[in-house]
């Protein structure tokens, strides 16, 4: 038999051609790494982060500290893991194209299990040539992050059953939106498939557990808000933004 009669080989043989020309594009043939606009702020806050928020580094920044990018934990996470491997300043240069990556695999595996070959190449070929997504590959900022864990989230609700989700899985759904909530305030904007997920599991229990356990995740990340700012902000992140 003909290994390209096969449609399901045919997707395959796509996708993995598709990952290691794109996985080529970006070692040999990368971008110079954006050092304009917030990149400088989150590369001065992460190093921050890794000071234990003590020497503050204002240079070729604004010349104050405590503003509300040094707040999203979520972004921070992955370049403080990466540190203990690498030199931070290579971080700077690698980070984003790593996130757009795994998010590109990611994706591509999701996806598969739904669409027909002419599909997945249109996807293949937006996310390529897409200006944006360029961008977010070679820069140091929230964006490569934030479609990192949305990759991840439709990655998991593809192999759910909506209608019978288990309440350790809504543990890990609260953690993964809580993560991309940590990252950028705007991503609050996908916790609307949180209460549509509720709508369709008819949970009363899991929906009171869910809501305590935000409740709790929200009160910890306010904590670390007040202590790190030496109590300048006991409101938390979410609510910063309606009373400064």
């Amino acid at each position: 038999m003909n290994f390209l009669s096969n449609q399901t080989q045919k997707i395959n043989l796509v996708i993995s051609i598709s990952i290691f020309l794109y996985l080529v594009r970006i070692l040999l043939f990368p971008l110079p790494v954006q050092t304009g606009g917030s990149e400088l702020s989150y590369w001065a806050y992460f190093k921050d982060y890794l000071n234990l928020f003590e020497n503050f580094e204002y240079e070729y920044m604004q010349n104050f500290r405590w503003f509300p990018q040094e707040w999203r934990w979520g972004f921070y996470i992955l370049p403080i893991i990466l540190n203990i491997f690498f030199e931070n300043i290579n971080i700077l240069y690698f980070f984003g194209s790593l996130c757009m990556f795994l998010s590109f695999v990611i994706f591509l595996i999701t996806i598969k299990k739904f669409y027909s070959l002419l599909p997945i190449c249109f996807f293949i070929f937006t996310w390529i040539i897409h200006p944006d997504l360029e961008k977010f590959t070679f820069s140091f900022s929230t964006n490569s992050v934030s479609i990192l864990i949305l990759s991840i989230i439709i990655f998991l609700l593809a192999k759910l059953d909506l209608k019978n989700i288990e309440l350790r899985n809504f543990i890990v759904l609260l953690i993964l939106f809580f993560w991309l909530y940590g990252t950028k305030e705007a991503n609050l904007i996908f916790a609307i498939f949180i209460p549509v997920i509720f709508f369709l599991n008819k949970n009363i229990k899991n929906f009171i557990i869910i809501s305590s356990l935000a409740a709790i995740l929200y009160l910890i990340e306010a904590s670390f808000v007040y202590l790190i700012t030496d109590g300048q902000n006991p409101f938390g992140r979410f609510f910063y933004h309606f009373v400064s």
